[in-house]
C-alpha cells in the first residue's frame, strides 16, 4: 500500500528556542428479517489464532487508522480501522470493521480559483456502476458505515472543500449510496476540530444543505475529530490545524508562538495544552450540544481521528529534540501515553441524559478511533503516537499501551429494543385484517452477538403469535440495527395488546428485553360512538364514517 506524505516546515519563535516540524497528514491516493452483516464469532475468532497469546478480542470501541503494519493489528483489540483508501473488503484482523472514506476535492482552474464543482481524489472511485465504480464497493460491502470527505475544513490539503459544494457531494453520494443499500449507514466528514470557528459544523452540516435543498442534511452517524491545535499565527498566516473553510478568521485559535504568557488567554491554543483532556472534554460537550440544539441527540456520534500529533525526535543521547511546548516538554512516549490511558477513560465513561445517546446508556461517544499505527520516520505528523515501531518489527509503548488498555476492558453484548411499531389496519367487513409486526434491536454492548437472537412475540393472553430470528453477527456500540417483521392474520375489528420479548445466549441485561404495543384494526367503528338522532322518521342510527 503507498502512503504520500506532504511535509511543510513552520518556524516560530519559542522561549525555549525550537523549530517545530509539522507534518500535514494526506493520506493515499414467517418472519422476514433485514439483513445482518454476519462477523466471524468469538468461538471462530480464536480458533484462528491458537497460536498467538497475545491476541486481544476485537472491541467495537476501540478503532485504529492503517498506515502500516496492519500484521499487529489483532494484538490491540481495536474493533474498527480506516485506511484513507476506499477498498473492495480489505483483509484485517477477525471482527475489525473496515470504514471507508470518500476523499472529495473541489475543483479549481490552472490558477487554483475555486469552481462550483467537485471530484474524487485518494483512490475514490466516482459515482458510476460501471467497472470500477463506487458501486461495486457499495454493492460488495453491504449494511456499511461510509465517511463522507476526511477533513472537509482543511484548505490546500487534505479535502479542501467549501461547504455549499461539500453539501451537494454529500447529498450525491448519501442517495447514491442508500438507493443501492439502504442498509448502508452515512457519516459526515469529521472536520479537523471542535473549535469556536471549528463550530462552523454548522455551516458544513447545517445551513449549506438546507440552503440548497430544503430540508436538513440526513446523517445517520455523526462524526468529529478531537485535536488541539492552534489555527492561524499572529501574523495572521495559517498555523497547525488552518483556518477552516468558509469561517470567520476572526474565531479562529491563535498560535502563541512560544509565548507563555499568552497561554492565558480564551482565543489562544498552546502547544502544551494539545495533551489537555480539557480539550478533549470540551470539544465532545460542544458538538454534542451542537447535536442536541438541532434534534440530533438520538443519533451515534463518533470520533474518527484524535491523538496526539506534534512529533517526538531524540537525540543520540536520549534526551528530547523536538517538538517542545512552552514549559519545554516533548511529547514522548510516557507523555502520550499518559494522554491515552486518561482519554480512554474519559469516552468510556462519559455519560449525560442532557446530551448522550439514549440507546447507548446515554453515552457522549459510541466510537473512537486511535491515528496512527504507522509513520515511515520520526518527524511525520503523528510520530509521537504511532503504535508501532517505524520498521514494521514490534510495538511502541504507546502501542503496548493501547493493547493492555483494550485488553483490561470487559466485554460483552447487551441486545435493547429500539422500537416497536403499533400498526393501524382497515378492512371491510366480513373481511379480517393482516398486520405486520415490526421490532428494530441494537446491540450497545462492546462485542458483536455469535449466536443467534430470537423474538418472540405474544397477544394479551400471552398466546405466541409468531417467532423471528436475527442470525449472529450484529455489532456493537449501538451503531448497527436489525429489524424483524412477524404478520399477525385473521383480526377482526378490535384493539390487539402484543408484546415482544427478545431473547439470547449470550445477552448480558435482559431487563430491557421485552417491548410492547397495540394493533388497531377499524379504529374508527373502535372509537367513534354510535349516535342517535331524532327525526320526524323517529330514531336514526349515525354509524362512524
Amino acid at each position: 500500500m503507498r502512503y504520500i506524505w506532504l511535509k511543510f516546515i513552520l518556524i516560530a519563535s519559542f522561549i525555549l528556542p525550537a523549530l517545530l516540524i509539522w507534518g500535514t497528514k494526506t493520506r493515499p491516493t414467517g418472519a422476514q428479517t433485514r439483513p445482518t452483516r454476519i462477523r466471524p464469532s468469538a468461538a471462530e475468532f480464536f480458533a484462528n489464532h491458537q497460536s498467538e497469546q497475545a491476541v486481544v478480542a476485537p472491541n467495537c470501541r476501540y478503532g485504529i487508522s492503517d498506515t502500516g503494519g496492519s500484521s499487529f493489528f489483532d494484538q490491540f483489540g481495536a474493533g474498527w480501522v480506516v485506511n484513507f483508501v476506499p477498498s473492495n473488503n480489505p483483509s484485517y484482523a477477525p471482527g475489525m470493521e473496515y470504514v471507508p472514506i470518500i476523499w472529495l476535492k473541489q475543483l479549481k482552474d490552472g490558477n487554483g480559483n475555486r469552481l462550483p464543482g467537485y471530484t474524487f481524489h485518494g483512490g475514490t472511485p466516482p459515482l458510476t456502476d460501471g467497472p470500477g465504480g463506487m458501486g461495486e464497493l457499495v454493492a460488495a460491502m453491504p449494511g456499511r458505515l461510509w465517511l463522507v470527505g476526511n477533513e472537509i475544513d482543511r484548505h490546500t490539503a487534505q479535502d479542501d472543500i467549501m461547504p455549499e459544494i461539500y453539501a451537494t457531494a454529500y447529498h450525491d453520494i448519501y442517495y447514491f449510496i442508500k438507493q443501492r443499500d439502504p442498509s448502508a449507514r452515512i457519516a459526515i466528514s469529521g472536520l479537523v476540530q471542535v473549535s469556536p470557528a471549528g463550530c462552523s459544523t454548522s455551516i458544513w452540516c447545517g445551513e449549506s444543505y438546507l440552503a440548497q435543498y430544503g430540508h436538513p442534511m440526513p446523517v445517520d452517524v455523526w462524526n468529529m475529530h478531537a485535536y488541539a491545535l492552534p489555527e492561524i499565527q499572529l501574523n495572521g498566516q495559517d498555523s497547525g490545524a488552518a483556518v477552516a473553510l468558509g469561517t470567520d478568521p476572526n474565531l479562529a485559535l491563535i498560535d502563541a508562538g512560544g509565548q507563555l504568557a499568552l497561554c492565558a488567554q480564551n482565543n489562544v491554543m498552546c502547544i502544551y495544552e494539545h495533551d489537555q483532556m480539557a480539550q478533549l472534554q470540551y470539544q465532545v460537550i460542544a458538538m454534542r450540544q451542537w447535536m442536541k440544539n438541532r434534534g440530533q441527540q438520538d443519533k451515534p456520534l463518533i470520533i474518527s481521528e484524535y491523538s496526539l500529533l506534534y512529533p517526538y525526535i531524540e537525540f543520540e543521547n536520549g534526551t528530547c529534540d523536538y517538538v517542545r511546548d512552552e514549559y519545554g516538554n516533548c511529547f514522548d512516549p510516557a507523555r502520550v501515553s499518559q494522554f491515552m490511558v486518561n482519554s480512554f477513560n474519559y469516552l468510556e465513561t462519559a455519560a449525560d441524559p442532557n446530551l448522550g445517546y439514549a440507546l447507548d446508556n446515554n453515552k457522549l461517544v459510541q466510537q473512537w478511533l486511535w491515528f496512527t499505527s504507522a509513520v515511515p520516520d520520526n518527524e511525520y505528523v503523528g510520530s509521537s503516537s504511532k503504535l508501532i515501531t517505524n520498521d514494521l518489527a514490534s510495538l511502541t509503548t504507546v502501542g503496548n499501551t493501547y493493547a493492555s488498555s483494550v485488553a483490561a476492558r470487559p466485554q460483552n453484548v447487551n441486545l435493547i429494543i429500539e422500537q416497536v411499531n403499533s400498526p393501524v389496519a382497515n378492512t371491510t367487513l366480513p373481511l379480517s385484517a393482516t398486520v405486520q409486526l415490526e421490532v428494530t434491536i441494537r446491540n450497545n454492548g462492546t462485542k458483536p452477538t455469535t449466536q443467534p437472537t430470537t423474538l418472540n412475540f405474544y397477544d394479551d393472553t400471552a398466546a405466541l403469535i409468531g417467532t423471528a430470528v436475527i442470525p449472529a453477527g450484529l455489532g456493537g456500540c449501538a451503531i448497527e440495527s436489525a429489524t424483524v417483521i412477524v404478520q399477525w392474520t385473521d383480526l377482526a375489528p378490535g384493539t390487539y395488546p402484543f408484546t415482544v420479548v427478545l431473547s439470547s445466549g449470550e445477552d448480558s441485561h435482559a431487563a430491557d428485553n421485552t417491548g410492547a404495543g397495540i394493533v388497531l384494526v377499524n379504529p374508527k367503528q373502535i372509537y367513534l360512538p354510535l349516535t342517535a338522532a331524532s327525526s320526524s322518521r323517529g330514531i336514526v342510527i349515525i354509524s362512524p364514517p
